[in-house]
């Protein structure tokens, strides 16, 4: 006897998709013993539920109320789900062989996992009427390219669409509100987006390695959000919410003027969309006064508009706008291993050199002041010691460095 489970936890949910439902066991269901009932959403689930008498000619197990679908067999190619159905439960196609499926105006709710490692099914119609897309419900549905939701549906779960490796396009329905954290990460080929008229809130990790997101359209009528370009802003356009990926084959992000704040996932499927190196520009408009929200380790360089009060930019670095001060220095300045700073500069900002992996530092004489966490963020990729192995100071400022430069450092310094 095999003994079955439904844990009601995401994290349980997960272990018991891996662990369990993907055991071929599954696929013969003839026998199960069950402790105390246990429950799937609004439906109960006894032990009674997987007898005979409710399998029905295809194999598939449902709920005694038969309004749950438990499980369906794993060789099952074509299936129409039985009219009353009301529930998909977690796993009940994870995978099957499935290539079709047809769904009753009954359905209200699709549990985690309901598709997890379905590999066939391509193009899913949900019915008109269903309420409810469970978080997790379509995790690791690796072959879906392809969903058309209603607009009866008003929840969408966190993590509803992750791993949907080959869904190319999303069209939310006109009634959702809200956008949860990571409802599609590793979304890899995720093309474009609609956003509708009443949705008001985004997660900002929603989409999460996203890396081919093209372009995000916008209901002209929403009250929040608007697009630009493809681009997803706020309504007013101050604040910078998320830049597609692959921003048109463009290498550079043109932030628009009037923007004042970068959304703190704003460009995280921009920077690498999947290139080896950095290959990447941000160019900073007039308007943008803030920008911690742009991580310049994953860029190639930066450029700034002329009349920017605070910025500019100088071979590809951002400096403050008397050009005393390196503010961030992109990846792509570091060549060979080495990192040169520029004649000129006086101030080092704490957080110039933020995710850069270098060997060697080669400072100019007019440097008079280093902010506290410059070296405290150079490390190695693996985060377990400081990659730098020399700096290079101008001969006879050996003694000057020393007082800038943290003490575990001054082995490494010597004058060129």
């Amino acid at each position: 006897m095999v003994e079955f489970l439904f844990l009601s936890k995401i994290e349980s949910i997960m272990i018991l998709n891996k662990k369990v439902f993907g055991l071929a066991f599954l696929c013969a269901m003839t026998s199960f013993s069950f402790g105390s009932s246990v429950c799937l959403q609004n439906s109960a689930v006894k032990a009674e539920d997987f007898s005979s008498d409710t399998k029905d000619e295809c194999g598939a197990f449902y709920s005694r109320d038969g309004k749950c679908l438990l499980k369906v067999p794993q060789d099952l190619v074509e299936y129409k789900v039985k009219d009353g159905t009301e529930v998909i439960a977690d796993a009940a196609f994870s995978g099957c062989k499935i290539e079709k499926i047809f769904f009753p105006t009954s359905l209200k709710n699709i549990r985690p996992y309901a598709f997890s490692e379905v590999f066939s099914l391509k193009n899913l119609v949900l019915p008109e009427g269903m309420e409810k897309i469970d978080s997790l419900a379509f995790a690791d549905f690796f072959s879906l390219e392809s969903i058309t939701i209603p607009n009866s549906v008003r929840t969408i779960g966190e993590y509803a669409f992750k791993n949907c490796e080959h869904l190319k396009f999303i069209r939310l329905p006109e009634e959702i509100k809200r956008i949860e954290r990571c409802t599609f990460d590793c979304c890899y080929e995720l093309k474009s987006v609609y956003i509708p008229e009443n949705l008001d809130f985004i997660a900002k990790d929603c989409f999460d390695n996203c890396y081919n997101l093209e372009r995000i359209e916008v209901a002209p009528s929403n009250r929040e959000f608007c697009s630009v370009d493809g681009v997803l802003y706020s309504k007013d356009k101050k604040t910078l919410i998320v830049f597609p990926g692959t921003n048109g084959g463009e290498k550079t992000a043109v932030i628009a003027e009037g923007t004042e704040a970068i959304g703190a996932h704003a460009f995280d499927t921009f920077y690498s969309c999947f290139d080896f190196e950095p290959s990447r520009t941000v160019f900073i408009p007039k308007s943008l006064k803030d920008v911690r929200n742009i991580d310049f380790s994953l860029l190639v360089s930066v450029e700034v508009d002329d009349a920017n009060p605070v910025f500019c930019s100088a071979d590809g670095l951002l400096l403050s706008k008397d050009r005393k001060s390196l503010v961030a220095c992109p990846a792509g300045k570091v060549a060979e291993g080495k990192l040169v700073v520029p004649d000129g500069i006086e101030t080092i900002r704490s957080n110039a050199f933020d995710g850069l992996h270098f060997d060697v530092l080669e400072l100019p004489s007019s440097i008079s002041q280093i902010e506290g966490h410059v070296f405290i963020e150079v490390e190695t990729p693996d985060g377990n010691e400081f990659s730098i192995k020399s700096i290079l100071v101008p001969k006879g400022t050996l003694a000057k460095f020393q007082k800038l430069i943290p003490t575990k450092f001054h082995s490494l310094m010597k004058e060129k």
